[in-house]
């Protein structure tokens, strides 16, 4: 019964490594209102990181995985996917930012 709860707990981490490795190193962008000063109306949330990553790279990624600080402002950010602690791993995803 412990070795079965182990495997599955294995199954899961790998299945879940595969999707993270789906994001390393790709980019996505959205498009979001502006101000004059490039300034965004409301911070971009993990939510919408992870639609996008679903949609754009078919990765399917759990909120707690997405690692993001406020992003209030149009640009280039490097977005930290994973968790070392939990997983050993940490995945880069570049995030671009444009206003409409």
């Amino acid at each position: 019964e412990k070795n079965k709860i182990q495997d599955k707990k294995e199954l899961q981490k790998d299945l879940l490594l595969k999707e993270l490795y789906k994001v390393h190193e790709k980019e996505i962008t959205i498009f979001r209102k502006v101000n004059s000063n490039g300034s965004l109306f409301g911070a971009v949330s993990e939510t919408e990181i992870r639609d996008m990553v679903v949609k754009d790279l078919n990765a399917h990624i759990p909120l707690e995985y997405i690692k993001l600080e406020q992003i209030k402002h149009t640009g280039e950010f490097n977005i930290k996917i994973g968790d070392k602690k939990k997983l050993g791993k940490e995945f880069d995803l570049k995030l671009v930012v444009k206003g409409q």
